[in-house]
């Protein structure tokens, strides 16, 4: 078993796996990736199956070293990521030899960047999982890495280097994001008016927000509707607080809540709500259950394209590290 060791942690990171949503019956929460996609993609490009447990860095990565030759992938946030100094690229398969220090410090936009490791990191599974669930606390490697940390993961590498192409398993910077919807389950505690006001207006990320929900600041939603008995948090559900204000419950949500939920976030622009930063604006839009579950499956089909390509691609002979005006590039050799 190999290392990862943090030289320096960053401001939050947290080994994240797909989480424990098969527990939120039992009350437990179900963490995993906030932005899921990237972290997906991620282990993708390193040949993990997709619940493999990676880094999720937030606002202010690491600086990695690694104790032996491996494959990695960066994906998530736009990240100024350097090898040994030189700039490498972001959603591409990247071989690291022995003795490499990764710098993921620098995050330029966006707020999370996942770090994949080919074979994934292996920290001990607690109730099936080794996702972090930071208010709780489960088990030893459950909590805020800090400086010194060392990581198990597997002695592999993934022989094939790809990059992803295809910007809709990327994410992109905006001045304003459109956040699609559709109804949620109490929608019809709202007024025709409010329905038509949360996707008229124009809302910006509360500085006042965290894993378990996203928090936006603008015009006020009322309901004359006070009580409800409290129901399961789907991921994405937009709840709207007594104040107004809207709520998109994330990967750390409460299994239930008593908040009226006006809508729901679809899947495809979860990713986006997980990358956003304190003042972003988003703007929502209202669609139809059957055009959110036909964008999703339009993007489940471009990740497995994605897989396919991989498996496709013919692993090569060697592969070279060349070193140009501060940029690290990556060439193979076929044999035929």
């Amino acid at each position: 078993m190999g290392t990862i060791n943090l030289v320096k942690a960053g401001m939050l990171t947290t080994v994240q796996d797909l989480g424990r949503s098969d527990l939120q019956h039992l009350g437990v929460p179900a963490s995993g990736p906030m932005d899921i996609l990237a972290a997906k993609v991620a282990n993708i490009l390193v040949g993990n199956e997709d619940d493999a447990a990676v880094l999720e860095c937030t606002y202010s990565g690491p600086v990695i070293e690694f104790s032996h030759n491996t494959t990695i992938a960066i994906a998530g946030a736009k990240t100024i990521a350097k090898l040994n100094g030189y700039d490498i690229d972001n959603y591409l398969s990247i071989a690291v030899q022995s003795g490499d220090i990764i710098d993921l410090s620098t995050i330029k936009s966006g707020m999370r960047v996942y770090l994949a490791v080919a074979g994934g990191i292996k920290t001990d599974l607690v109730l099936g999982s080794r996702a972090t669930y930071l208010p709780m606390q489960f088990g030893k490697d459950d909590k805020k890495l800090k400086d010194g940390d060392s990581l198990p993961i597997e002695e592999r590498s993934f022989n094939k280097l790809i990059a992803v192409k295809d910007n809709d398993l990327k994410f992109i910077k905006k001045e304003l994001y459109e956040i699609r919807i559709v109804k949620g389950p109490q929608a019809e505690y709202f007024e025709e008016s409010i329905k038509q006001m949360i996707s008229s207006s124009i809302y910006k990320m509360s500085p006042n927000s965290n894993r378990m929900g996203v928090r936006f600041e603008g015009k006020k939603l009322i309901t004359t509707q006070s009580d409800m008995i409290s129901d399961g948090i789907p991921l994405g559900s937009v709840q709207i607080t007594r104040g107004g204000q809207p709520i998109i419950m994330m990967a750390d949500r409460q299994p239930t809540g008593g908040y009226p939920k006006i809508a729901k976030v679809i899947k495809n622009d979860i990713p986006i709500v997980a990358q956003l930063r304190p003042g972003d604006s988003i703007k929502f839009k209202w669609i139809s259950l059957e055009d959110s579950n036909n964008l999703y499956m339009s993007l489940s089909d471009k990740m497995d394209d994605l897989k396919k390509r991989i498996c496709k691609e013919v692993i090569p002979h060697r592969t070279y590290r060349v070193f140009i005006q501060d940029k690290l590039f990556q060439t193979s050799i076929y044999e035929k």
